[in-house]
């Protein structure tokens, strides 16, 4: 048998004693513990501190997520002290394992996910983004907000998680996105300004008569996705001062006004945007 043949047979053969033998390690990191939050501090020590051979890491990392629950607490407590590339494996971890997580209101994940976002490196800034782009996280608007003002790439992110939790509070900046010339940007903007409903409603009417055509073009747009028919005034003076100008968005206010007098208009909402990277 050649010398190379012979290397990737043995490894093969090798494999299974390799991940036996990094189960049985990190098996016996738990032994004598006396409750299950100790154990996952000594697991999270092992898989990200001791610089453990990388087969004992990745046993280690496996066993804290089947029993992410049960963990959360020991990782949320090492997140600050971990190394970048680390912090987003976490990070993911949460993300992948949130259906086992009890998270309710509970502003560790927030911070987490600050941590990440306000990280120097660009693969924790967008693991802390899909984080927050896919689950629920209580009070995240203004830290989705700032990151995004930051770092343009998280925009979608950031809306996505405006759009999970429906918090009116960022409104104002989620208009300016309705304004922004990608339509990628343009349609996850107006998907949440529809999720935040009503509360949404008292900015977008103000800025119909912005100074900014952009503005008043994206505040139009979200009121025809918000409205009903106690709107048609609205509809009609916007139409009067500045359809002349914007002949197919004024095609299209007119069709949903007469659809709202007939009771049967409805808003058209795209599907989620995608993160883009």
């Amino acid at each position: 048998m050649r010398p190379i043949a012979f290397a990737l047979t043995l490894a093969a053969a090798l494999l299974p004693a390799l991940a036996d033998s990094a189960e049985a390690v990190v098996q016996k990191r738990m032994e004598g513990c006396l409750d299950p939050s100790s154990c996952y501090e000594r697991i999270v020590q092992l898989a990200f501190f001791d610089h453990p051979a990388p087969e004992v890491k990745a046993a280690a990392v496996a066993r804290l997520g089947e029993n992410l629950d049960s963990a959360r607490t020991a990782l949320v407590g090492a997140f600050p002290r971990l190394a970048p590339p680390d912090q987003a494996l976490v990070l993911r971890l949460f993300t992948d394992g949130w259906k086992v997580v009890s998270a309710g209101v509970d502003l560790s994940f927030t911070e987490m996910a600050r941590r990440g976002l306000e990280s120097p490196s660009a693969a924790t800034r967008r693991a802390a983004a899909r984080l927050m782009a896919e689950r629920n996280l209580f009070r995240i608007t203004h830290i989705a907000i700032d990151a995004a003002t930051e770092h343009p790439d998280l925009r979608i992110a950031a809306l996505r998680a405006i759009e999970n939790i429906r918090e009116a509070y960022g409104t104002r900046w989620v208009l300016e996105q309705a304004a922004d010339p990608d339509p990628v940007v343009r349609g996850q903007a107006l998907r949440t300004i529809y999720a935040i409903g009503a509360p949404a409603g008292r900015f977008v009417r103000e800025s119909l008569d912005s100074e900014r055509r952009e503005l008043r073009n994206a505040a139009i747009e979200a009121l025809l996705v918000l409205a009903d028919g106690d709107d048609i005034p609205r509809f009609e003076a916007w139409i009067e001062k500045y359809g002349t100008a914007e002949p197919e968005l004024e095609q299209r206010v007119s069709k949903a006004m007469a659809e709202m007098q007939a009771g049967r208009y409805r808003p058209a909402i795209g599907p989620r945007a995608p993160l883009g990277w």
